[in-house]
């Protein structure tokens, strides 16, 4: 693992110069890695890849983690392969048939991707709107409110400690309400402040403690100030900053995800039609195997056994 890993490292360190000319001498032409008798070629990795969405591969390959995961699994699969080879294991009657299934399963899968994917686009536009137009309560959005506040921690202090700090504060705020975001980054002991400055937008009922709700929604208009709010977290001097009321979202908003919602909506539509076609007539099977089948792994007297026995209702 240490050697692949050392591999990756280079892979994404050395992405963002140019290959040089020669190749390299201690890798077969087109070899990916090497571990024990495990070799894992491009045309492998092609195939893994190929088992993942188009519009995913990018996604995953731009991850080392995941790259990293995707050839530990190749190399150790082709290190298990390379044992039951070099033991003659690939001449066992049971790993024949596994090996036919699997080749089987694996072509008819890709097979009914590629049916599918090769299939006319739809206007999933169209269709995104359609579905925007008949579903508008799936894009309401609650009456919300965007807040500042600024938190006197009881954490370390006693509330009587707390409640002299957050006053102290609170005066200043009523003399030069224009201090109170320089106030909030000098003394509010949110942890969260230092990302978003003690602004938090689009606060809804039923996001926050209910006194701060409480409080936050008895302020009516842009700047008020609530007095002192406390909570479990210690004291809060909030400010109100906006307004928003319930509205419809826009189509523009969710036309991208409701366009691939309806994409993959129409594909697996695609695949279940094809797949009903494939088995709308009945299969012919044979009574005489399907009895040998059962005796082979039930064995003939429970099989007779089986046979005697009234069927249940």
């Amino acid at each position: 693992m240490r050697t692949l890993n050392l591999f990756l490292v280079l892979v994404f360190s050395l992405s963002s110069f140019s290959l040089p000319a020669e190749q390299d001498k201690t890798m077969p032409e087109g070899v990916i890695a090497i571990r024990g008798d495990g070799v894992v070629t491009q045309q492998m990795f092609d195939a893994r890849m190929s088992k993942i969405p188009e519009k995913d591969r990018a996604g995953v390959l731009s991850s080392p983690k995941r790259l990293e995961g995707i050839l530990a699994d190749l190399v150790l699969v082709s290190q298990l392969s390379a044992a039951a080879e070099k033991a003659g294991y690939d001449k066992d009657e049971v790993a024949l048939s596994r090996m036919q299934l699997a080749a089987e399963t694996e072509l008819g899968n890709a097979w009914l991707d590629h049916y599918v994917n090769s299939q006319p686009a739809a206007d999933y536009t169209s269709m995104a709107h359609e579905y925007y137009l008949l579903n508008q309560k799936d894009f309401e959005t609650k009456a919300s409110r965007d807040v500042s506040h600024l938190l006197v921690s009881t954490k370390t202090r006693t509330i009587e400690e707390a409640e002299e700090r957050a006053s102290a504060l609170l005066a200043q705020i009523e003399q030069d309400p224009s201090s109170f975001d320089q106030l909030i980054l000098e003394n509010s002991d949110d942890q969260s402040m230092p990302v978003n400055k003690g602004h938090f937008k689009a606060i809804s009922k039923g996001n926050m403690v209910k006194p701060f709700e409480e409080a936050l929604f008895s302020l009516k208009t842009n700047g008020d100030f609530s007095g002192l709010v406390y909570t479990q977290y210690g004291i809060h001097i909030i400010r109100l900053d906006g307004i928003n009321p319930a509205r419809i979202r826009d189509f523009e908003e969710v036309r991208e995800q409701l366009e691939l919602i309806q994409e993959s909506e129409h594909l697996d539509r695609i695949r279940l039609t094809y797949m009903e076609k494939l088995v709308a007539n009945d299969s012919q099977i044979s009574e005489e195997e399907i009895r040998v089948i059962l005796s082979r792994y039930m064995g003939e007297d429970k099989l007779q056994d089986n046979a005697k026995a009234p069927e249940s209702e």
